[in-house]
């Protein structure tokens, strides 16, 4: 049974990125899911319940610790970081944390700077904190590499030692090791389209997505421009179906960074989708967008363009706004004719 465990990874976020982007790649070399909450804004309590539902919904709590204690909330008096550990060991899940050595820390202060690696203002509750994680699970490690070699082997150990959930492949609606069950007319080259993040482009990002199989796909991907002769940035991949949604794993083509599209098919509509993507700035930061694509280019031309910006907006009600989410009014509209002029 192929079990795909989801590992919530925890940290201080500036000082520990090139850290975290090890943890991820490790993690999906390992052919698990990972997931963490550098994305949501600080210092309000719906945040804190929402990163405590992600803890939840995982099957393993990984921490990465540095020199710093992180953002503090502001009625415990305690960091997110160190609430989010300790929530992990009351549920009583996996949890093991990555502590970096005082060698890793030393060569991390001369390239970055002591107060950008050590904390300055409340050495006290991290030292105590430290202590603490000491007193569990953890693995010393002196560099990236390191933390990459400690995650396989620790998932695997886990998979062993507790009856995990994880995530399982449904292959009754999709069977992907045998194409001819499938509807064929899902393949084929799409138009994407997302809201641009970069401050070159204002408008849409207009990007291809090549669906020629479950094994073999690609997303060329033009953050600063519309449909470029050239893409600024190449990813291949796979493809799986988990009920009515697609998953879509990239690597991009120039570098080792990883990429996730989610995809929701509609049963009866298979030439649209609409969905979420999960990948890095040129700057190396995490961003997630709202997506959509569109099969047939007869259609780009019919499209309303204010449904279309409500449907890229992230405008749900029933949950954080922080929290990117296809709600089904939303997802209805898309699938609707509205969706046109």
């Amino acid at each position: 049974m192929n079990k795909k465990l989801q590992v919530f990874i925890s940290s201080t976020y500036n000082d520990l990125k090139e850290e975290r982007q090890a943890a991820v790649e490790a993690i999906l070399d390992a052919s698990h899911i990972p997931a963490g909450m550098e994305l949501f804004k600080s210092d309000n309590e719906s945040q804190l319940q929402t990163i405590f539902r992600w803890i939840d919904e995982s099957d393993v709590y990984m921490l990465i610790l540095g020199g710093r204690y992180g953002s503090i909330e502001s009625k415990s008096g305690k960091s997110y970081t160190h609430l989010e550990y300790e929530y992990a060991l009351s549920k009583n899940m996996p949890v093991f944390a990555v502590v970096l050595s005082e060698n890793f820390l030393t060569n991390k202060i001369t390239s970055l700077g002591l107060s950008n690696v050590m904390e300055q203002s409340a050495s006290d509750k991290y030292y105590l904190f430290k202590s603490f994680v000491m007193s569990k699970t953890i693995k010393m490690v002196d560099d990236c590499k390191d933390i990459k070699l400690v995650i396989h082997p620790t998932l695997n150990e886990f998979m062993y030692k507790y009856n995990l959930t994880g995530w399982i492949r449904n292959n009754n609606f999709f069977n992907i090791s045998n194409e001819s069950n499938l509807d064929t007319s899902i393949f084929g080259e799409y138009i994407l389209f997302y809201k641009s993040y970069s401050k070159y482009n204002k408008n849409y990002v207009k990007s291809i997505l090549k669906f020629n199989s479950f094994q073999q796909v690609s997303l060329d991907n033009n953050i600063n421009g519309r449909l470029a002769p050239l893409p600024e940035f190449t990813y291949n991949g796979t493809c799986s179906n988990e009920n009515e949604i697609l998953y879509f794993f990239f690597k991009n083509n120039n570098s080792d960074e990883k990429a996730i599209l989610q995809l929701i098919k509609s049963v009866g509509n298979l030439d649209r989708f609409i969905g979420l993507f999960s990948a890095l700035t040129s700057s190396g930061v995490p961003v997630c967008v709202k997506v959509v694509c569109f099969k047939n280019n007869e259609m780009i031309s019919k499209i309303d363009d204010a449904i279309l910006q409500k449907c890229l907006s992230n405008n749900n009600t029933s949950n954080s706004k922080s929290a990117y989410i296809i709600e089904d009014d939303i997802k209805n509209l898309f699938f609707s004719d509205y969706i046109f002029k």
